[in-house]
């Protein structure tokens, strides 16, 4: 098996765990607010490349050697990528929520990063929990903020040393799963050339 078969191989595994989950008995409190939330890390596509193929070599430890960008390019444009094809995946989303708001909501990467209090306070009425006038008088939607932020997450023990097995790869590093993203940095990795060819994929 290769290196990209093991990353792959990984991904299946992972789908059928959500598939598996998904289809829990909600009687048995599998679904507590009367929904299924999906978190859709949704962000321009050549930053969403780039952060994966990242946190592929951390993970399963093979090196950049054996899983260099332009593999992991090609991979990408092929649609050989978590849950299917990335435009796939967040366009299904993208469709969901305009055709069921009260079910699906879509929240983009930026968006967030850019007033991430007001996007907060979306997520809190979304899951049937509006913030009260007292809450935001005092600031809560900002506190989860600084609470959630990259920061404060990357900075606690158990995430700086903690580690856990799975079925995949026998041990991973809790600080494996963090990597400050900023919009853009894809201009560090990608030439305008491969830049050029995913726009147009995504067009």
């Amino acid at each position: 098996m290769t290196d990209a078969s093991k990353i792959n191989e990984s991904s299946n595994t992972n789908n059928k765990y959500e598939e598996i989950i998904s289809n829990l008995p909600q009687d048995n409190g599998w679904k507590p607010f009367g929904k299924l939330y999906n978190y859709q890390g949704f962000w321009d596509p050549k930053d969403a490349l780039i952060s994966h193929w990242i946190f592929d070599i951390k993970v399963s430890g093979i090196g950049l050697e054996s899983f260099p960008l332009e593999e992991a390019l090609e991979q990408y444009c092929k649609g050989v990528y978590p849950f299917g094809p990335y435009w796939d995946h967040v366009l299904g989303f993208c469709k969901a929520s305009l055709e069921f708001p009260e079910k699906v909501l879509f929240v983009k990467y930026e968006d967030l990063k850019n007033d991430g209090p007001f996007h907060v306070t979306r997520m809190a009425e979304f899951m049937g929990h509006p913030f009260s006038v007292e809450e935001k008088q005092q600031g809560v939607p900002e506190k989860i903020m600084n609470m959630c932020s990259f920061e404060n997450l990357s900075s606690l023990e158990v995430n700086k040393k903690g580690k856990y097995n799975t079925p995949d790869f026998s041990t991973i590093e809790n600080k494996s799963f963090f990597r400050k993203g900023k919009a853009g940095d894809w201009k560090n990795h990608l030439t305008n050339e491969k830049a050029e060819k995913l726009d147009q994929i995504m067009k």
